[in-house]
């Protein structure tokens, strides 16, 4: 992300300063569309569970590589074992001479020795792969944070990933019955209550409380002959962004392109089957494993669904108001005989894709309320 893109965030208010009900909710509106607006301008991301330590800097000279660990970053792989648990590495202590960095530009060049306080800045991130990236941070003090908030997070989604792929496989048995016979995870506690199925169907998605309305990994092609790729999708403030995983060794994944939702439509079940040839479907369904652990027994029709949609440029709109705003959004209103292009989806599992459709009419409603007057205008021009 370049830094004319970083959309920092607000200042904050100075203290004693009145806050009303409209001023929190103008803000956490103002934290979603910024958030949005970051992934929109991002160029990739780096999946924290390709993250295998967190230390710091000890040498002048960035190590160009470390031993490999697990295989390395490969999407195809078995990485259950692997995203167990994170390392930690010895605990980095706090010296005296931390506490001595009061930060910045200034402190270095009043430095004696400036190779050691650059050193004590900077910590690195040692990915799975075996390669190592420097990060130098505005003081000793700050670098110690950085590596702690990195470390519990990149423990967080280390567990959290198999915990999700376990309560995912729990409702699909409830329903479908067990694919193979049941093995333990390590890392991973037995679970003796009731999946519950209001932890799947998040009301975020609804409410549109977070910057990420809905995210995973989907298999998808933009035409009928052409070949699946698998991807990285982002859903978010009426965009879908997609990210290209490719079977390399690179922890980067870069941003392929976005998708604006304003007049698409999604379908799934027969009626996108039958849409596709007939050599690319299956009637009977398959058993499929994957590197989470996830495992399903779904039909083609269990899993595909296909979103129409046309080429417009990725803004945001703004919230509608009684008065019948968001006539500031441009996006251009086309024939209704103009050309759509298709998006064509297949996601792991039936329960993801329903999840999935549901997502997209959700947000693709919600983009519709808030473009009202486009609405009005789209209906005028078009003689409906």
């Amino acid at each position: 992300m370049s830094p004319t893109h970083s959309y920092p965030p607000s200042p904050p208010e100075p203290p004693g300063s009145l806050r009303t009900e409209t001023g929190e909710e103008s803000r956490l509106t103002g934290e979603l569309r910024r958030g949005a607006h970051q992934m929109l301008t991002c160029d990739g991301y780096i999946d924290m569970r390709s993250i295998r330590a967190i230390r710091r800097a000890k040498h002048d000279v960035v190590p160009v590589a470390v031993t490999p660990i697990g295989g390395g970053n490969i999407p195809g792989t078995n990485d259950s074992k692997r995203h167990v648990e994170f390392d930690i590495v010895d605990d980095e202590n706090q010296t005296p001479s931390d506490a001595e960095d009061v930060g910045g530009v200034a402190a270095m060049n009043s430095a004696i020795d400036k190779t050691k306080l650059r050193l004590k800045r900077s910590f690195e991130l040692v990915l799975r792969n075996g390669h190592a990236v420097r990060f130098e941070a505005h003081s000793a003090i700050v670098a110690l944070e950085w590596i702690a908030k990195l470390r519990a997070l990149c423990g967080y989604w280390s567990r959290r990933h198999l915990v999700d792929a376990e309560e995912e496989m729990r409702l699909i048995e409830t329903v479908r019955g067990v694919v193979t016979p049941k093995h333990k995870h390590e890392g991973v506690d037995d679970i003796t209550d009731p999946p519950r199925i209001g932890d799947f169907w998040n009301w975020c998605i609804l409410e549109g409380c977070r910057p990420i309305i809905k995210a995973g990994r989907l298999y998808q092609k933009k035409g009928l002959h052409k070949h699946y790729k698998h991807v990285l999708v982002i859903l978010t403030h009426g965009h879908l962004i997609r990210f290209h995983l490719k079977s390399t060794k690179s922890a980067h994944h870069h941003r392929s392109r976005s998708i604006n939702l304003i007049d698409s439509y999604t379908y799934s079940g027969q009626l996108a089957v039958a849409t596709l040839p007939k050599e690319d479907t299956s009637p009977e369904p398959t058993a499929r494993r994957y590197q989470d652990g996830l495992e399903a027994n779904d039909t083609d029709e269990d899993v595909t669904f296909i979103i129409w949609y046309r080429s417009h440029s990725s803004q945001i709109s703004q919230p509608s108001t009684p008065e019948g705003s968001g006539a500031e959004y441009s996006a251009k209103i086309r024939p209704l005989s103009g050309k759509h292009k298709m998006l064509i989806c297949k996601a792991r599992s039936k329960l993801e894709r329903d999840l999935w459709c549901y997502a997209l009419n959700a947000e693709i409603e919600r983009l519709a309320r808030a473009t009202a007057a486009r609405e009005r205008r789209l209906r005028d021009t078009q003689g409906i």
